[in-house]
């Protein structure tokens, strides 16, 4: 696993990646709140089979926030993901998001449908739901995440991800010390925090949710999630699903929020299968 910083649209950017010898490309886009470090169980094993590509999203990680200046976050961030990719050359791709990181993946593909091979959605019931109804739930994301980035320390971030994960035992403790060391950076909780409640505010937001429209899309799309995840109800995914012309559901037993890193061999030998067409 490589990492390396670039400028888009003069905003300092952080992406790991590896596996360039691939000719296909998927890109890991991480949750709200927290860091491409999140796909750090993952980056390797897939790499193995694919280009990969996992960027900071803006205002996370080691990635610059420039302002909202009055705006919804999501179409900044999906064009500070295009930028990116159309910087390194990747033309067509596949793309996996995690919760928030599934919405911006979703995005993707309506912003370039052409492009966009397989979509991947990790841990997200919203992207189903309609857009007035994915705002509920919002606020114990948002105070679990501000416990964290107000009082940064090892045992703040270590108690956030288990607030999330099914066992306390099984949280991916080696990105602790890259989500402290983020979370301490001037400005960090601030720019979360303009994120977060742009996100809330349904009048910025509501154009952006894809409730609404997920069944237009056409391509081969996963949706995976742990059946003990706390912010994603089981029956909105079976119900979600049935919305898509060509979706798969895979639920995993013993698994919070995290499933890339709860459960990472099976993630990771899932997106592989999924990836070549082999999922039954």
């Amino acid at each position: 696993m490589r990492v390396a910083f670039t400028e888009i649209d003069g905003v300092q950017t952080r992406y790991y990646h590896e596996g360039s010898g691939h000719e296909r490309t998927l890109v890991l886009l991480h949750g709200l709140g927290i860091a491409a470090d999140s796909w750090i169980r993952n980056v390797d094993p897939l790499a193995k089979h694919f280009r990969i590509i996992a960027p900071d999203l803006l205002g996370h990680g080691f990635t610059g926030f420039p302002g909202l200046n009055g705006q919804a976050a999501h179409p900044l961030m999906v064009r500070h993901v295009l930028g990116l990719l159309d910087r390194l050359g990747v033309d067509r791709f596949s793309v996996c998001g995690h919760s928030y990181g599934a919405t911006i993946a979703t995005l993707l593909y309506f912003e370039r449908p052409a492009k966009v091979e397989r979509l991947i959605l990790n841990g997200s019931h919203r992207i189903f739901q309609a857009p007035d109804d994915t705002v509920v739930g919002f606020d114990k994301s948002f105070a679990n995440a501000m416990s964290a980035l107000r009082n940064p320390s090892l045992e703040t971030c270590r108690q956030r991800l288990i607030n999330v994960c099914y066992d306390a035992n099984n949280i991916p403790e080696e990105i602790l010390l890259p989500q402290l060391t983020s979370y301490a950076q001037p400005g960090m909780a601030d720019s979360y925090e303009a994120i977060a409640r742009a996100n809330f505010d349904n009048g910025l937001s509501r154009p952006f949710r894809c409730g609404d429209r997920i069944h237009q899309v056409t391509i081969p799309v996963l949706a995976m999630s742990g059946r003990d995840d706390v912010r994603v109800p089981v029956k909105d995914l079976e119900a979600g699903i049935k919305k898509l012309r060509n979706g798969k559901l895979v639920l995993v037993d013993r698994c919070g929020h995290m499933l890339q890193g709860e459960h990472a061999d099976f993630f990771n030998r899932t997106v592989i299968e999924f990836m070549n067409g082999d999922l039954a």
